[in-house]
């Protein structure tokens, strides 16, 4: 099974979550940022080999997971419960559609249990920063989650007949804004503007604090993610080593994964 993050910091805590689970085998890559990047991350892994299509990719353990972060556009009391905790922050996505009426279904399930309720994620081109622009997608187009990769990345797997899921922890709710400069903060490639951002900052000192909880949230979320992804890969086969961490547009690494 080959994982995809869009950004650098999703890759490195997934890298660290599968290293103290024993999954050292597991290749994780770095998709890049938006629709666009996360098919190219998977049409390039089928050129290098390293997913298979068709039914070979149908094999278990095989097939592709896109794993990171999402806005919450409702709040979702259902999903709280003390024997799911990890639901609450990173919902199972049972289904994803863009802007344009398109849908796709998982063909890999993420679920910590038989019966755990499923949500709908939309993806978009743009970041969706404010409460009012949340409540109006969600509204409009009756999902709870939404990020900038998976329409992208679910129309590359079931174009090239790879088995996928998408699993998000949710790093920012209904309630929350997010700065309208952040969307200049990363490289296409998913890398922090560290700079860019250090600038921004310097001129509006006053999202700092904000920014601090995000941070938070965003790890947290990913711990949530990471405990699905962890479900979904099942039992560590192989001693614990470091995960193949691969930059976006890299060629396929020498080792073996799964």
């Amino acid at each position: 099974m080959v994982i995809f993050c869009p950004l650098a910091i999703e890759q490195r805590l997934t890298c660290a979550a599968l290293r103290r689970a024993g999954h050292g085998r597991v290749r994780v890559r770095r998709a890049g940022l938006g629709a666009a990047s996360a098919a190219a991350a998977v049409e390039r892994a089928v050129r290098q080999g390293v997913l298979r299509p068709g039914s070979a990719g149908h094999e278990p353990g095989a097939g592709a997971v896109l794993v990171g972060v999402a806005g919450g556009l409702v709040d979702q009391p259902q999903l709280r419960s003390a024997q799911l905790p990890a639901a609450a922050l990173s919902p199972l996505i049972t289904g994803v559609i863009d802007l344009h009426g398109r849908s796709w279904r998982p063909t890999r399930s993420a679920a910590l249990r038989p019966d755990e309720p499923g949500v709908t994620l939309v993806g978009v081109d743009a970041i969706v920063h404010g409460q009012r622009d949340k409540r109006a997608l969600a509204e409009r187009l009756g999902v709870a989650l939404v990020d900038m990769e998976s329409h992208g990345f679910a129309r590359a797997c079931q174009a090239l007949g790879v088995p996928w899921a998408v699993i998000r922890g949710v790093s920012d709710g209904p309630a929350q804004d997010l700065p309208r400069c952040m969307g200049g903060w990363f490289t296409a490639d998913g890398r922090l503007r560290a700079l860019r951002v250090a600038r921004d900052l310097a001129l509006r000192p006053w999202l700092i604090p904000g920014l601090m909880a995000l941070n938070a949230r965003t790890r947290a979320a990913m711990g949530a993610a990471c405990q699905r992804l962890l479900t979904l890969l099942g039992p560590a086969s192989a001693p614990a080593s470091a995960p193949a961490e691969v930059p976006a547009g890299a060629p396929a690494p020498a080792r073996a994964g799964r």
